[in-house]
């Protein structure tokens, strides 16, 4: 599943983290969920900690993702960038990292992160994961569906309403092209990077206006 795990390293690092949040909800006979994509490299650490952990992956077309990352200037002197994936030594695009463009780069950065989860998915069992479109997600149209696969007692219309209403991660400034914008160059770098990775999660030329 790609070379963006180290599993002693991310076991230790995962136990020191959530230990204590995990064992309170065991405690008080709750539910633990985490909800941030950070955690997606985790994956294979936590099945193995947590026999009857349930993944989630909610997947974004790579227009939508490619146009905030932009806006918000990652891999360019976004304060989180050192944090960010990069290619590792041995992997494609690791020998021209530094001459890519930031634009390659959240290409890249979208196709790593999908793959990897993809991969994971194929791998676990079907009962233990479940793929959405994020886009489903915010539509409402897909939470019956979550929740039965959560085997958990769905919220109702108006709660949901509420939470989808607030667009807490909403991105207010910087400009970058819609994706209906971009030239024919940029469509063909995302083809070039993530093309695949598109394809296997059903994504086309045609979803930009689905971003």
């Amino acid at each position: 599943m790609g070379g963006h795990t180290n599993e002693k390293k991310y076991r230790h690092i995962f136990i020191r983290a959530r230990g204590a949040p995990l064992f309170r909800s065991v405690w008080q006979e709750r539910i633990y969920a985490e909800t941030s994509a950070r955690l997606t490299f985790f994956a294979p650490v936590i099945t193995d900690l947590l026999s009857n952990a349930k993944f989630l992956f909610i997947h974004r077309s790579p227009y939508g993702i490619i146009r905030s990352g932009m806006k918000r200037g990652w891999y360019v002197d976004h304060p989180a960038d050192y944090a960010r994936v990069h290619p590792i030594e041995g992997e494609e695009f690791f020998d021209r990292w530094e001459r890519m463009s930031p634009f390659e780069k959240i290409c890249w950065y979208w196709k790593v992160y999908n793959d990897f989860a993809l991969d994971f998915c194929e791998q676990a069992s079907s009962s233990s994961t479940l793929k959405i479109r994020a886009s489903e997600l915010f539509a409402g149209r897909s939470i019956p569906q979550i929740f039965e696969f959560l085997d958990i007692e769905p919220p109702s219309s108006e709660a949901v309403e509420g939470v989808l209403s607030k667009k807490l991660n909403a991105q207010r400034e910087g400009t970058f092209p819609e994706p209906e914008e971009w030239t024919p160059s940029m469509h063909q770098t995302l083809q070039r990077i993530a093309g695949r990775t598109m394809e296997r999660l059903g994504y086309s030329p045609k979803d930009v206006a689905a971003s």
